[in-house]
């Protein structure tokens, strides 16, 4: 549309004119191709500059995926170093219980070795102190033995003591009894009793 209204205003200026007018032509015809050049510099800067934001706008949404990107891969590492940092520390925290349940289980066989240690010494103790004491038996077995025949003897002498008290006492009786048998008899041969 503006080459036609061009068009039209230099048939209008191309009509016959005086001289004097003919240098304004010239200087019009000259004001428009410049007009021309500076509608068409303005054009091609006007596509120039929606080209460069075209361009620009491309190579914003470039930037910003590639900033997501590096973005997500920064958030996946970030990710992987804390599964990572995790894994490691409940691999340690997995060492640290296996650790700790065999410390646990080396005490506890030390205790129990220990324990056992003690009771086959305390065994060992009481064996020895049997031993002695049968030891010790056997060398006053004669001691017992003469303990047990004056314990025996004792017994037999007390009742050798009883029987010879109730032989003693049944004497006695028969002796009364032969007394008082004679006395009786006497009393009886006499005439005046």
């Amino acid at each position: 549309m503006k080459k036609y209204m061009l068009l039209g205003l230099c048939a209008a200026l191309l009509t016959p004119i005086s001289m004097v007018h003919a240098n304004t032509l010239q200087d019009q015809l000259s004001a428009i191709a410049q007009a021309e050049s500076e509608g068409k510099a303005r054009q091609d800067a006007k596509v120039a500059a929606e080209k460069a934001a075209r361009e620009k706008a491309l190579l914003e949404e470039k930037l910003k995926r590639e900033r997501t990107i590096a973005a997500a891969e920064r958030k996946r590492a970030q990710q992987i170093a804390s599964a990572e940092k995790r894994r490691a520390q409940q691999q340690a925290e997995a060492k640290a219980i296996r650790e700790a349940a065999e410390k646990e289980r080396l005490q506890d066989k030390g205790r129990d070795q220990s324990y056992e240690d003690q009771l086959r010494e305390l065994q060992l103790a009481k064996m020895k102190l049997e031993l002695e004491s049968q030891s010790k038996r056997v060398k006053r077995e004669d001691d017992f033995i003469d303990a047990e025949l004056k314990r025996e003897n004792a017994r037999t002498d007390v009742i050798q003591s009883d029987a010879d008290s109730n032989r003693a006492i049944s004497t006695g009786a028969k002796e009364l009894m032969q007394s008082e048998g004679r006395a009786s008899e006497t009393k009886a041969g006499k005439w005046f009793n």
